[in-house]
């Protein structure tokens, strides 16, 4: 069962917030999508020198206590992060905090889509996705449903 949905949303891209409630609106119907959430915290021009180091370090002295980036060209970020990407790794943080402090049942579950998601199927078949991936290996924390792009 699909416990609440999560948009990690940049609030001046009112468009995509546009398009978030029309979808959402089109597949009431279908609990999860009615059952959710924007997350607007941390935007962008919200990050500052405070926030920044409260969450991210580039001294491997102190990395053990705070959140190491990866990247496609390395195992870490070898520069500091742009705001835009703090912005967005924060708010999936949030997300993954709220469920972290959740009472749910083993079978819950949570979706996290960033805000310029485009169901082209039914979000319902979200549900087939995580039943099978259940099915196949029962003990599981993620599951990414997305669409892979490659950018080189």
């Amino acid at each position: 069962m699909i416990k609440k949905t999560f948009f990690v949303h940049y609030t001046k891209l009112t468009d995509r917030y546009k398009s978030i409630i029309n979808q959402c609106n089109f597949y009431k119907d279908i609990d999860f999508m009615s059952n959710f959430e924007f997350i607007k915290n941390y935007d962008q021009e919200q990050i500052d020198d405070k926030t920044y180091n409260m969450f991210f370090d580039e001294k491997f002295e102190t990395k053990q206590n705070k959140a190491i980036f990866v990247s496609k060209n390395g195992p870490e970020m070898t520069r500091k992060m742009q705001n835009a990407e703090l912005s967005n790794a924060l708010k999936h943080y949030q997300c993954y905090k709220y469920i972290a402090e959740s009472q749910f049942n083993n079978d819950d579950a949570f979706l996290i889509f960033e805000d310029d998601v485009i169901f082209k199927k039914s979000p319902s078949i979200l549900l087939d996705t995580i039943t099978a991936a259940k099915n196949i290996q029962q003990d599981w924390n993620v599951i990414f449903c997305g669409e892979y792009r490659d950018w080189e």
